[in-house]
């Protein structure tokens, strides 16, 4: 017989990764360190809503473009997010699999200047007055920090849409703090 869910377990392990998340961002001035950070904590949130939508730790086996999928056709993300989404996972696994970090970073900026960021961060209220469409610069150094700037806040934006779904999912109970 399967083991029932223990949703406080659940929420607690998501603030843990949250909390363990931003301890190793402070910790780390590698820039190609922390765009895997950022994508490979996406993909943890990605797994987490799936969990929690499921109920089932078997459900962090589905794969993450499975996962984007299945949350795009429960509309958690419309479908410019799920194709966001699936552009963030193909940049993560670039910088986890590729050694050439400036072949990385060229392909990644040509991908990431085809999502939009008018809609970033919309529903965060400590950002209200934040630009989010970034200018592009013609000097190099400041073309590759709009790279890691953009992709900072894409994965922002998409974490935590799927870390809202994982926490606040219609089967929960409403955790007692928020991430």
């Amino acid at each position: 017989m399967p083991e029932r869910f223990d949703h406080e377990e659940f929420g607690n392990r998501i603030h843990q990764n949250y909390d363990a998340y931003q301890t190793k961002l402070q910790q780390t001035s590698n820039k190609k360190e922390i765009a895997l950070l950022h994508t490979n904590y996406f993909q943890g949130c990605l797994r987490d809503s799936m969990e929690g939508i499921m109920q089932s730790k078997e459900a962090r086996r589905i794969p993450v473009k499975i996962i984007i999928t299945i949350l795009e056709d429960r509309g958690i993300f419309p479908p410019s997010k799920a194709r966001d989404a699936a552009k963030i996972c193909d940049i993560r696994d670039w910088f986890a699999h590729r050694v050439n970090i400036k072949s990385i970073e060229e392909d990644a900026r040509e991908l990431i200047r085809t999502i939009d960021m008018q809609h970033t961060r919309e529903e965060n209220a400590t950002s209200k007055n934040e630009i989010t469409d970034i200018a592009i610069h013609a000097d190099d150094e400041e073309n590759i920090f709009e790279l890691y700037e953009r992709l900072d806040m894409i994965c922002s934006d998409l974490s935590t849409m799927a870390r809202h779904e994982a926490l606040h999912h219609g089967n929960m109970p409403e955790p007692n703090n928020d991430t």
